[in-house]
């Protein structure tokens, strides 16, 4: 996986990690940097997904023709429905943003082990395909300072974690 910032590339190449989670304030270029590392997967010859909560929007007329072709983009309702994609779609890369999206039909306090669940089945599915993966976690304010949703949880199934920080 290359985000094509030397600094993030060099600690990732150094941990060989195949999956990471980007956190950070809106704002601080989660997306964009998920994206990037899309494209670095495509230039590469890769094929990327990248599976959002709810309806995209991407500015497509930033990707390199000749990347566009190899980046699949989709939504889903809930991270659950992200194995069954990964499964279809085989890809080297999958990013899943926001990963701790609401869990649609769950009840109150559920969620976490929903969300569990979710990472299991996606952390699998990936591993059968040979896919490193990104996850992009919405944040909240917590005791810890700005964290995402169920952040140790998300911790548990990646290798590496990347906070931005918006510029000032």
């Amino acid at each position: 996986m290359r985000f094509g910032v030397p600094e993030y590339d060099r600690l990732i190449s150094g941990m060989k990690a195949k999956s990471v989670l980007i956190y950070g304030e809106a704002g601080s270029g989660r997306t964009r940097l998920a994206l990037m590392a899309c494209v670095n997967e495509a230039m590469a010859g890769g094929i990327a997904l990248y599976a959002c909560k709810g309806i995209p929007v991407i500015d497509e007329s930033q990707m390199p023709p000749e990347a566009a072709d190899r980046i699949f983009i989709c939504s889903f309702l809930s991270p659950s429905e992200v194995s069954n994609i990964i499964e279809a779609v085989k890809p080297k890369l999958t990013v899943v943003d926001p990963v701790n999206a609401w869990l649609e039909g769950q009840i109150m306090g559920s969620e976490a082990r929903a969300l569990n669940i979710a990472l299991y089945d996606i952390s699998t599915a990936a591993q059968a395909s040979g896919s490193e993966i990104i996850f992009v976690g919405d944040v909240s304010s917590s005791a810890d300072g700005i964290r995402p949703r169920h952040f140790r949880q998300v911790l548990r199934y990646c290798e590496a974690a990347i906070e931005l920080r918006r510029k000032s």
